[in-house]
């Protein structure tokens, strides 16, 4: 594994070779087609999840835990707990799918959505590279990353409003072939999944 520090400040660390080949091979392979469903927005208003136009992916949770080893890695390299990284969410793009710029924190600000416990950090691991565009893109700080399979792309929003606003971030669209990742959200405190 070697790392590349591509902003300091907001942190964001681009990890090469965290899986194996095999070990990104084995989510894709055990995860049907019906499996996956449509990709929910967060709606400010009703609080609730809901179907948007600007995240058009199709989405997994892996909640028995059968990829527990992405969680472990992102754990043991960000140095985060365990316990405080939600339960990992895999992600299909396919051809002409996006998910426009956003932030992942929920504070945003606070006077439209708070928690007590908000997400800190995200860890994004690309599962396969064998496609054409899908680039993840941090326009304000005019960083691109370009998947590489088995890697890890991490960034931290712990700081003051105006700092975690620099991590606003997107998956851009994906031209042929199709994009697999898995998204690990970081908390602040151990994660109940009631939390937001």
């Amino acid at each position: 594994m070697n790392a590349e520090l591509l902003c300091e400040m907001p942190k964001i660390i681009y990890y090469r070779n965290v899986l194996t080949h095999d070990e990104c091979d084995y989510v894709i392979a055990n995860i049907n087609n019906d499996q996956f469903e449509k990709s929910l927005g967060f709606d400010l208003d009703t609080k609730a999840p809901k179907p948007t136009n600007w995240r058009t992916s199709s989405q997994f949770h892996d909640f028995t835990n059968k990829f527990h080893y992405i969680n472990n890695n992102v754990s043991r390299i960000t140095k985060y707990p365990l316990l405080n990284i939600e339960q990992i969410q895999i992600l299909r793009y396919e051809p002409g799918e996006y998910y426009k710029p956003h932030c992942d924190f929920f504070n945003f600000p606070p006077t439209w959505h708070t928690t007590d416990n908000d997400r800190v950090a995200t860890a994004i691991t690309y599962l396969n590279d064998d496609f054409e565009g899908g680039y993840t893109n941090f326009p304000n700080l005019k960083i691109e990353v370009k998947p590489e399979k088995g890697s890890m792309l991490f960034f931290e929003y712990k700081y003051d409003i105006e700092m975690n606003r620099q991590t606003v971030h997107g998956g851009m669209s994906v031209l042929t072939g199709a994009k697999y990742i898995a998204t690990s959200w970081i908390r602040g405190s151990a994660w109940i999944a009631s939390d937001a």
